[in-house]
């Protein structure tokens, strides 16, 4: 940063805009920015915790159910790129799209990013009459009734998909038409209450990130089912992204960042619910991915032929 190219010396700059995204922007300009090791990546949930470690889902009996919404019980310390500490303490009852909003606020002159995402898929869903109260942005909860001995999964997600604006939730159907995903689109609490179904029928539960990928939870190593007499409480997961080394510490316990190929990289990574797929789009440099033959003048191998023959596609679509 000098006055020779062209910054002001009477100016302050931070690392606000810096681009950590692949497509960053300001005041009208444009930066893509992309790396062979992709960005560096950390993600916990509401709770403060690694997601590996608590992705923070509870399914119990409507006994049990808590009167209050668990969070942070201490502080969660970031120690950002730049070399700053900086302290967070969510207030009482901060889901994990509120906490990303704060934290995008706090941290944008740190050169870090934060988001939130919340999905939950349904599966081996019985042929029964099913029945449970759905909550999300809504304060008076919702019914949902559907009975899918004679109905159909694609109908059992518009039964829901009809209540969208009251819950700020929307289901999908997967490829197979067999289960269902269920988004909160901002990245807050799901809540399933006061479940009933037919003849002792029960429909397993697992999270799943932002790719469409099942979380390496303890949560989710064991199948998690709810049936009549049972609630479950699905929370969201916040995932922080930098172009530099980063580390999250809660309760005294370490969450050192790591890279993401599919962060800025060569080639991404998008999850589309609605069509049960992974899309991969592949980004290329002419001068290095349009040439048939190394620079030795090394005819590639067919690994590398492969590879050249997936980056001429715009994009490559796999059903999950």
């Amino acid at each position: 940063i000098t006055e020779a190219n062209g910054f002001n010396s009477g100016a302050h700059y931070n690392a606000q805009h810096l681009a950590v995204t692949s497509n960053s922007s300001y005041i009208g300009g444009s930066i893509s920015r992309i790396t062979t090791a992709g960005n560096y990546v950390a993600s916990i949930s509401s709770l403060g915790a690694s997601v590996s470690t608590n992705s923070n889902m509870t399914v119990d009996n409507v006994e049990n159910m808590p009167s209050a919404r668990t969070g942070m019980t201490s502080t969660l310390t970031i120690n950002s790129p730049r070399g700053n500490t900086i302290r967070y303490e969510p207030s009482q009852g901060m889901m994990a799209g509120h906490i990303a909003t704060a934290l995008n606020s706090e941290l944008s002159n740190e050169g870090l990013r934060v988001r939130a995402s919340n999905f939950v898929e349904f599966y081996e869903v019985p042929t029964e009459q099913i029945q449970f109260d759905l909550k999300g942005d809504n304060a008076e909860t919702v019914s949902i009734d559907y009975d899918m001995s004679v109905g159909s999964i694609s109908a059992f997600v518009a039964a829901i998909n009809a209540h969208t604006g009251e819950t700020g939730i929307i289901a999908y159907s997967s490829a197979n038409n067999r289960n269902i995903v269920l988004q909160k689109l901002d990245g807050n609490d799901i809540s399933i209450e006061n479940v009933a179904i037919a003849n002792e029928g029960e429909i397993k539960l697992r999270q799943l990130d932002s790719f469409g990928e099942v979380i390496n939870s303890p949560e989710n190593i064991t199948p998690q089912t709810i049936s009549t007499g049972k609630f479950a409480s699905i929370g969201g997961q916040i995932t922080f992204v930098s172009s530099m080394n980063f580390s999250l510490s809660y309760n005294g316990v370490e969450n050192s960042s790591q890279t993401s190929k599919f962060e800025a990289g060569f080639v991404t990574k998008d999850y589309l619910p609605d069509n049960s797929l992974n899309q991969y789009t592949f980004k290329q440099t002419g001068l290095i991915d349009g040439g048939s033959i190394s620079a030795e003048g090394i005819i590639p191998t067919g690994g590398l032929k492969l590879v050249r023959s997936l980056m001429a596609l715009p994009s490559l679509r796999v059903p999950r």
